[in-house]
């Protein structure tokens, strides 16, 4: 973007500005920027599937040429014609066992600290002024508790 505010003598910021003000300038700038894809993307065809020629020298001397495609921009092409086809396969497998109940242990023990020092009932009363009754509640800012417990938050 820099390069082609350079050559046209405007400054990025205001590109941005006009982008956001002149429906205009937008229009006409995206029609541009799907022309210049559409030249990319015609030139990465051209070099995947027609090749070009490179030349070929034996003793310093050219003595012939070869045709060279590109493998890589095929496979782009490839992806971006059919991404559902060809897109990558990551597949990630776990073996052994995941142990989390001493997550829950130390949430138990967060959450018994915070009622018996009073933060926790502050914190309820934080969130309920910033969101307003939660819904389904009576209007009440309470729940079934994070633990399960069945305790509203800041009670006993």
């Amino acid at each position: 973007m820099s390069a082609a505010c350079r050559a046209a003598g405007v400054g990025r910021a205001t590109h941005y500005l006009w982008m956001q003000e002149d429906q205009d300038y937008r229009a006409a700038f995206e029609e541009a920027h799907a022309t210049a894809i559409e030249s990319l993307e015609s030139e990465a065809r051209r070099r995947a599937v027609d090749g070009w020629d490179e030349p070929v020298f034996h003793d310093g001397l050219r003595c012939g040429r070869k045709r060279k495609y590109s493998d890589t921009l095929l496979i782009f092409l490839m992806k971006g014609a059919a991404p559902e086809k060809y897109r990558d396969v990551v597949e990630t497998k776990h073996s052994g066992k995941v142990e989390h109940s001493h997550v829950m242990e130390e949430l138990k023990a967060m959450v018994d600290d915070a009622r018996r020092d009073g933060s926790y009932v502050q914190l309820e009363r934080q969130r309920a002024i910033a969101n307003g009754p939660v819904p389904g509640t009576n209007g009440h800012n309470g729940h079934a508790g994070p633990l399960g417990d069945g305790k509203a938050l800041g009670t006993d």
